[in-house]
């Protein structure tokens, strides 16, 4: 007697390439990975494996095949590639800088030489094929609109953000959170749209929160 080949959960349906039968799939249970593993074998008899195959994106559905060989296991289903987030890929700041177009590079400049004004010893690295600013962890970030995420931009010209923008008192509501948890951010679109005093203000804010944190994790970590 062949089990069902087609089995549903909440999120997708589970499909067999071909009818199994029960004594190749006792189902007892599945395993239900991350998108970041493309298959795991879940079941072996006689030289036959059973694995998980999970969807990519939500463009294809999870599937279950049996196959003969357990070198095929190791092997990504073509179905299943690793959906790029961006077409860049910056080595260097500079890269970075050279790539954005004109209009949004005065404004980068700008926020660079605020950030660096506000807290001279930072240390600026990229991420997301943007630049961050950190001491103990990341405080802020500066990201173009040129530089997409996931093939669109939401919006115009250059964002500011705050890594740990829940964290800051805006007394005056200058940032936006969006649909943000932690994050908060102000667009530009000009360089005369910056409050200098403002943004150096609460640079200063994220920056003793960043110190803060690291202070209260190495407490923790001491037992202090």
């Amino acid at each position: 007697m062949c089990m069902h080949t087609s089995l549903c959960s909440s999120n997708f349906t589970i499909r067999a390439d071909r009818p199994l039968s029960t004594t190749d799939l006792p189902v007892q249970r599945l395993l239900i990975l991350s998108e970041k593993t493309f298959c795991w074998p879940l079941y072996r008899k006689s030289n036959v494996y059973l694995y998980l195959l999970y969807p990519d994106h939500g463009r294809h559905k999870a599937g279950i095949s049996v196959i003969q060989s357990k070198k095929d296991i190791m092997q990504p289903s073509p179905l299943l590639k690793k959906r790029k987030m961006q077409d860049v890929s910056f080595k260097s700041v500079e890269e970075f800088l050279a790539f954005i177009p004109v209009n949004e590079l005065s404004l980068v400049t700008k926020l660079r030489e605020i950030i660096f004004q506000a807290i001279p010893d930072c240390h600026e690295k990229l991420a997301y094929n943007v630049p961050y600013y950190k001491r103990h962890a990341n405080i802020c970030f500066i990201w173009p609109a040129s530089i997409l995420w996931g093939g669109k931009s939401q919006y115009e010209g250059v964002r500011f953000g705050f890594t740990k923008g829940f964290l800051l008192k805006d007394e005056n509501g200058y940032l936006d959170k969006g649909n943000r948890k932690e994050v908060s951010y102000k667009d530009f679109t000009h360089v005369d749209e910056i409050d200098e005093t403002v943004l150096i203000s609460l640079i200063l804010r994220a920056a003793d929160v960043d110190v803060d944190r690291y202070l209260s994790k190495k407490m923790t970590r001491y037992h202090f």
